[in-house]
């Protein structure tokens, strides 16, 4: 299946009928399609998904919005701001949501980044590792 998949994302709380997880699953399926507007139309449901779960962990980070913003540039190429702020909600939501499900309910997420990346592309560095200082920020 695909890696983010609203039953994968979800885990135990994906056939929840309650209003949390119906809004909670109107918010992922939109995170699809702002990745999409990120990616553009000619990749795959499991590349789009890849994406998505990139766009995910990375906009999920503890780091600041300038540096989430760098390690997603870094990660698909350039991003509109809009696409950019939008995911930037509705990652902090979903997060929230997916933390208030039990935790027995909710596998980890596998992350589709390394099959979305083109080849020969740099991997991404977690915030903090290595030196590379950030446009401006001399």
């Amino acid at each position: 299946g695909a890696v983010f998949s609203w039953a994968a994302f979800a885990g135990g709380g994906a056939a929840a009928a309650d209003p949390g997880a119906v809004g909670a699953r109107a918010q992922h399926k939109r995170l699809i399609a702002v990745v999409g507007g990120m990616v553009g139309a000619e990749v795959s449901s499991e590349e789009l998904h890849g994406a998505a779960a990139l766009v995910y962990e990375v906009l999920g980070r503890e780091s600041s919005v300038l540096e989430r913003r760098a390690a997603l540039v870094a990660a698909i190429g350039f991003v509109e701001q809009e696409l950019f702020k939008e995911a930037l909600t509705l990652v902090a939501s979903l997060r929230a949501w997916r933390d208030s499900i039990p935790a027995q309910d909710t596998a980890p997420l596998s992350t589709g980044a390394s099959e979305f990346l083109p080849a020969g592309a740099p991997a991404f560095q977690p915030a903090g590792s290595g030196s590379a200082a950030l446009p401006g920020s001399s």
